[in-house]
């Protein structure tokens, strides 16, 4: 017999654990946790793929043929010069332009005026010997957009060795205007250049 007075508690039941009421429902929904892992693993990867693919792609153009000098340094285009500047802007026009810039001469904004017209846009003037500045605010800023630039015939090839690394031809300051330089930046990868040409041929 027992000793007197001796008592037993019923035996309480084992409380549940987390993982005891986790597990269940991850065994039953297992095929669920893998689909949306994988559809959120690819959406991940797709939307980084496609944010870093997008390039910068920067056109620079010396600008368009310059009239006689007013005497203040600062000439306008020629009828030859605003025929070119209307023919960059016509090439131009399947690009997308969403950036311009030009410099405080008259000549360079006005070889740029078509285009910006065109995509309604004001171009961003910049002093003509700032080409640092100009590569800063295009890599800073224009990240991933379609640039055109408008220079001179001494800051053009700088501005693409600048941007690329890339070294040009001089440009002749007399006859030669009918340079188009595509700088092609991806987010990974080399910087691309090509040189074209554009509108009535230098001679």
């Amino acid at each position: 017999m027992g000793r007197a007075g001796a008592s037993f508690a019923p035996r309480q039941p084992a409380l549940a654990t987390m993982n005891d009421v986790i597990a269940p429902w991850y065994r039953r929904h297992l095929l669920l946790v893998v689909c949306l892992s994988l559809f959120c693993g690819f959406f991940v990867c797709w939307f980084g793929c496609k944010w870093k693919s997008k390039p910068t792609i920067v056109y620079i153009v010396r600008h368009a043929e310059k009239g006689p000098d007013p005497g203040n340094g600062d000439p306008a285009l020629s009828a030859p010069g605003i025929a070119r500047a209307a023919e960059l802007a016509r090439v131009l026009d399947r690009c997308d332009v969403e950036v311009a810039y030009a410099t405080q001469f008259q000549r360079t904004q006005q070889t740029v005026a078509p285009t910006a017209t065109q995509e309604a846009l004001t171009p961003i003037l910049l002093q003509s010997s700032d080409v640092a500045g100009l590569v800063a605010s295009i890599r800073s800023n224009d990240r991933g957009k379609i640039v055109l630039v408008a220079a001179h015939s001494n800051s053009a090839p700088e501005i693409v060795l600048e941007l690329c690394g890339a070294t040009v031809p001089a440009i002749d300051d007399a006859t030669e205007f009918d340079n188009l330089y595509q700088v092609f930046l991806p987010r990974c990868g080399s910087p691309k250049l090509q040189h074209m040409k554009y509108g009535a041929p230098s001679p």
